[in-house]
């Protein structure tokens, strides 16, 4: 399940970067009762089998097709 939440006013002058986007992060990428992602392809194997629309590597973004 992913939440999102909104960047809180307090804290914007603290994440400039990201004021006014909505971001969801998940700190230990996996999946439920799987080993936490490692590489680049057990990441996008988890992107893919989860319920996620976008997924950043790097400077590359992977989106699924709608």
């Amino acid at each position: 399940m992913l939440y999102v939440v909104p960047t809180k006013q307090s804290q914007r002058d603290k994440l400039p970067a990201v004021t006014h986007v909505d971001v969801v992060l998940n700190t230990s990428f996996n999946l439920k009762g799987e080993p936490v992602a490692n590489t680049p392809a057990d990441a996008a194997s988890t992107f893919f089998r989860s319920e996620m629309d976008s997924l950043v590597i790097g400077d590359f973004l992977i989106e699924k097709a709608s």
